[in-house]
């Protein structure tokens, strides 16, 4: 079980890894802008989620894995466009195949592992490539319609899809203020003391300000938001300092 939990992340890890790679690749200015980029996100605590994932696969079958990935996704001539849409394919294959009710109930937590690292792919996928937005969103909107059934149970996938919607929806005409309401109405009133919810959500928050300014989030969901601050001053002090101008309006006062 630890092993499969641990593949499904580290395929999807080398599918985004590909994609990244073939889009930075062509020229020595790009990859130093993708180096420094890079040491610039670099997270200065583990999340709670990471965590807990276990030890890194075997030598032997992340190197069997590596390699057929390497030979289906990277192949000799395929474009930039091309291997993007050779990932998007294959979450979309993943989050099909996570339609299947589990034979086991402990497999119900690598279905989520999966489900996450699949949505987390396609939303960067899409900024990529907006382009393939009109591909995925049809699928994002069938998941939400899934997981609000039973919202507090998946509330890391709601974060999930929320953001997907915030980032992408309105370049297709969609309406994000019902799934938004879903997250920030229902499932953050119940579960704000979660170490890791927490976590994803000041993160989401955090990471994507300057969008959130331009929506209700800030001043709609005050009440609940400060909860996770008033559960975890410590840990959250300084992320909240940087959120305070969205808090400061007249509604939120």
């Amino acid at each position: 079980m630890s092993i499969t939990k641990q593949c499904s992340h580290d395929i999807m890890t080398f599918i985004l890894f590909a994609v990244l790679l073939q889009g930075h690749h062509s020229s020595p200015t790009q990859e130093r802008r993708s180096s420094s980029r890079s040491s610039s996100i670099t997270p200065s605590h583990t999340h709670p989620f990471m965590a807990s994932l276990p030890s890194p696969l075997p030598q032997a079958l992340s190197s069997s894995l590596t390699s057929s990935l390497t030979a289906s996704l990277i192949a000799p001539g395929r474009t930039r466009q091309g291997l993007r849409e050779a990932a998007m394919q294959y979450c979309l294959r993943v989050i099909d195949q996570c339609e299947r009710k589990p034979v086991r109930s402990v497999d119900e937590d690598l279905v989520t592992a999966c489900l996450y690292e699949s949505i987390s792919t396609l939303d960067i996928l899409c900024m990529l490539s907006r382009s393939l937005t009109h591909g995925v969103l049809p699928k994002m909107r069938k998941l939400y319609s899934r997981f609000v059934q039973d919202p507090v149970s998946n509330c890391r996938l709601l974060l999930a899809l929320v953001k997907f919607f915030i980032v992408h929806g309105e370049s297709e005409m969609y309406d994000s203020e019902t799934p938004t309401n879903t997250f920030f109405g229902q499932v953050i009133s119940a579960k704000f003391n979660d170490p890791g919810l927490a976590y994803d959500t000041v993160e989401f928050l955090v990471d994507n300000m300057e969008l959130l300014l331009n929506t209700t989030i800030f001043s709609k969901y005050f009440p609940s938001i400060l909860k996770i601050l008033a559960w975890s001053p410590i840990t959250f002090i300084s992320e909240f300092l940087q959120l305070l101008p969205g808090f400061i309006s007249k509604s939120a006062a």
